[in-house]
């Protein structure tokens, strides 16, 4: 004999079987949009969108979490009193753990998002350091014709201050007048009867303390002229691997240098000589410079604020006295003119040398560090100063 279920029995069980069927497709489809959601955050590069992203995964896999927990108790109302006992426990800790896996991807969601959190933290500020460096580099900039009467000789100090938000400020002023410009190389108007721009960087590296700087000074020169005549151009790096061809113009950093045959990170690093005091031991980096603009004419040394050897250089090996006397001079009082230079120099030699001496600095490099807590950062610029106009040629971002 059949049993029939009562109308509103049979009504109930209905309804609880398609919130069933609901709950298990919820469940289903939010797993794989969280899926598939997650997967697609690797593809973005923007952090706040990633962050998002990820954000809407785990929610999703909230959800799904709930929903299977409603559809196994929905389950368990319907079939209750047709299951065996030992397929019960069986139901209930399957049900245990994928719930204890869904709660273990919302905690890795949740500690993802609060890393990349962090990490947004870290470069917000980072960038208002930032801010800060530039705005104080252009404060600097804007003082530079007053910080130059004050300090003729190029002994600029390091400023150190605290701004009102706390952030610790270092800036530096370099001059780079006060240095021989390898971009000097690069200029064609000069006459016979001037000093080539390759015979004094030679003798500047010869200083430097190295004696096979003739051929460098060569390969930097096929480097940067505009024709392909010579033994170390396009030819020879085509070779290389990876291959690559001569710049043929000026150069615009210190790392293309390390492109040109005969240097390297190790030609510029700290080492001990072996040759007595103060013979060869000039600091590239304390004599050389790069201005990344083009010129017919070598840009001036600033007779005031060059060291010795960049002098002796400009005036040859032969005239370290005379490189020396101009620096004893100009401790007592700074050179306004060439004039003194040009009496004791004599006449003849003097227009050899004369267009790489001035009395005043034109190019300049302000370093400004910014740091708060933990976070630091540091922007340098290069400045050209034109009388009192001032030209901002480069901004570069700094570790």
């Amino acid at each position: 004999m059949a049993l029939h279920m009562p109308p509103s029995h049979a009504r109930r069980r209905r309804r609880l079987k398609r919130a069933w069927t609901t709950c298990r497709v919820v469940s289903a489809l939010s797993i794989l949009l969280a899926l598939i959601i997650a997967a697609g955050s690797f593809l973005i590069h923007d952090r706040a969108v990633r962050l998002a992203w990820w954000t809407l995964s785990g929610g999703l896999l909230l959800i799904s979490g709930l929903a299977w927990g409603a559809a196994w108790w929905l389950d368990h109302m319907l079939d209750r009193s047709f299951r065996r006992k030992k397929a019960s426990g069986g139901v209930l800790l399957l049900v245990l753990v994928m719930t204890a896996v869904l709660a273990l991807l919302v905690a890795a969601s949740f500690a993802f998002i609060h890393v990349q959190a962090l990490a947004a933290a870290r470069s917000l500020e980072r960038e208002r350091l930032l801010v800060t460096a530039s705005w104080k580099v252009r404060a600097v900039a804007g003082n530079l014709p007053r910080i130059i009467s004050r300090h003729p000789l190029g002994d600029f100090p390091a400023e150190d201050e605290v701004t009102p938000d706390n952030i610790s400020l270092v800036t530096q002023i370099t001059d780079l007048s006060a240095r021989f410009d390898i971009n000097n190389l690069t200029a064609q108007n000069i006459s016979k009867d001037i000093r080539t721009p390759a015979a004094i960087l030679t003798d500047l590296l010869t200083l430097c303390g190295d004696f096979q700087s003739l051929e460098r000074v060569e390969a930097l020169k096929d480097w940067v002229d505009p024709d392909d005549q010579g033994f170390y151009e396009s030819d020879l790096y085509l070779k290389q691997n990876p291959p690559y061809r001569c710049a043929n113009t000026f150069l615009r950093s210190w790392k293309e240098i390390l492109l040109v045959k005969g240097f390297s990170r190790s030609y510029f690093a700290p080492r001990r000589r072996s040759f007595p005091r103060e013979a060869f031991q000039a600091d590239p980096f304390q004599c050389l410079c790069l201005i990344p603009t083009a010129r017919t004419r070598p840009l001036p040394v600033n007779v005031n604020t060059a060291p010795p050897p960049v002098l002796t250089a400009i005036l040859g090996l032969s005239r370290q006295d005379a490189a020396r006397r101009i620096t004893e001079t100009r401790q007592i009082r700074a050179y306004r003119n060439l004039e003194p230079i040009r009496v004791f120099l004599g006449t003849e030699f003097f227009r050899r040398v004369s267009p790489y001496l001035s009395t005043r600095s034109s190019f300049f490099e302000i370093t400004a560090r910014a740091s708060r807590g933990s976070a630091a950062a540091g922007i340098r610029a290069l400045v050209k100063l034109d009388g009192d106009t001032l030209h901002f040629l480069r901004w570069q971002e700094i570790p």
